[in-house]
């Protein structure tokens, strides 16, 4: 990966967990991660903010990859450097390159390659060395003010300032399911699913679709129990991203014998072409189907 000059990983490196994480991603890599730990701060997220500046400030002349410690891929070695390298074939230019995240606005230029403007997760980001002295000057004031979650300010400026920002699609990581990387062992990060890309649909015969709507502001499923039962079924419905693994639908309901209704709206729906929509009860899957975004 010669358009990478560094790639950090910011940890406190001290979670076995995360560090075989660690370990298992720098194989995925032919250049050696460098453990960034956390600038400490009272507030967790005001610390993440810092310790981003910490090493713009340090690298504001070098390409740099950065990483948190819950960033996780299942593609292997040689298919990121494929990615990237028809990324660097598609676009001349370009200041911020999503490698995870979740985009809420933004052009898709082609089904690999999206412009973005608006998105959050900072858990995997190339930054070019030519926009770091302009982010550092515009952000480093932040960390003094309430808006202070890094995803938050960098979104913003990004679309202020219309910075060439792009994501691979589909994309190449996500976050495990580990504790907050800063000081919050209680907070488990489930927005994304890790096995999407091994996903395939199946059906018990339990549970039958009968329509469903889904475009850029409404996903719903009308569906029905095929046999009647005596009592409701306790189930969780999700609704996972094909292209990213991020989960747009997480509910836990009653389903019952008659017909059910689920919809959620929102601009996490806008970039989204295809899900996977699932139902499990007692932790066994009832049924997953592919749902396609409907033209309207």
């Amino acid at each position: 990966m010669n358009t990478i000059d560094e790639i950090f990983v910011i940890s406190f490196y001290d979670n076995e967990d995360r560090i075989n994480n660690i370990c298992e991603m720098q194989e995925k890599f032919s250049k050696k991660f460098t453990i960034i730990k956390p600038v400490k701060d009272d507030r967790p997220e005001r610390s993440l903010l810092k310790t981003n500046l910490k090493i713009w400030l340090e690298n504001l002349n070098k390409n740099i990859l950065i990483f948190e410690d819950d960033f996780f891929t299942r593609y292997s070695k040689d298919e990121i450097q494929i990615k990237l390298n028809f990324f660097y074939e598609q676009v001349d230019d370009f200041d911020v390159l999503l490698l995870g995240g979740d985009v809420y606005k933004g052009e898709r230029i082609n089904s690999d390659l999206i412009k973005v403007n608006n998105f959050t997760e900072t858990h995997a980001i190339l930054y070019n060395k030519n926009i770091l002295p302009k982010l550092f000057s515009k952000l480093a004031p932040d960390i003094l003010k309430d808006n202070i979650h890094i995803d938050q300010v960098l979104s913003n400026y990004v679309c202020e300032e219309g910075l060439k920002c792009f994501v691979i699609s589909p994309f190449l990581f996500t976050q495990q399911n580990f504790p907050s990387l800063i000081n919050d062992i209680n907070k488990i990060n489930s927005k994304y699913d890790i096995d999407h890309l091994f996903k395939k649909e199946f059906d018990n015969n339990s549970i039958k679709i009968l329509a469903f709507e889904f475009n850029d502001d409404v996903f719903c499923i009308q569906y029905t129990l095929t046999n009647k039962v005596d009592c409701n079924l306790k189930v969780k419905v999700l609704a996972v991203d094909v292209n990213s693994g991020i989960r747009v639908l997480d509910h836990n309901m009653d389903l019952g014998y008659g017909i059910n209704y689920y919809s959620e709206s929102g601009r996490f729906l806008l970039l989204k072409d295809e899900v996977f929509f699932e139902i499990y009860h007692n932790h066994r899957i009832m049924i997953r189907k592919k749902i396609k975004k409907q033209s309207i």
